[in-house]
């Protein structure tokens, strides 16, 4: 409980300064990272047990992330491509479960 604590003393300050003093570009990037970490993490706990199989996982959920920021940015069209490569995604998790 006590190391529970002490990261959420240290990482709270860090993310309240990263949204607020980091430029919004800057933090996507470092948020796009993290996700990226936090997939292959992620991608060890379930059947991805190889190597090139997690990292196109990782690599995957981030170049949607990166597609999904630039659809937002004033590329419209790339959105529709992100929702449906999502919905895809999820479709095919559905009929493999």
């Amino acid at each position: 409980m006590l190391k529970r604590i002490l990261t959420a003393v240290i990482l709270i300050p860090l993310v309240v300064g990263g949204v607020l003093l980091v430029p919004t570009s800057a933090f996507f990037a470092i948020g796009t990272l993290l996700l990226g970490l936090a997939a292959w993490e992620w991608a060890g706990l379930v059947p991805l047990r190889t190597t090139a199989a997690r990292l196109i996982y990782a690599l995957a959920l981030m170049a949607a992330l990166v597609l999904g920021w630039l659809a937002l940015q004033g590329r419209p069209a790339l959105l529709q491509g992100v929702l449906a490569a999502a919905f895809g995604g999820w479709l095919l998790a559905a009929l493999w479960l």
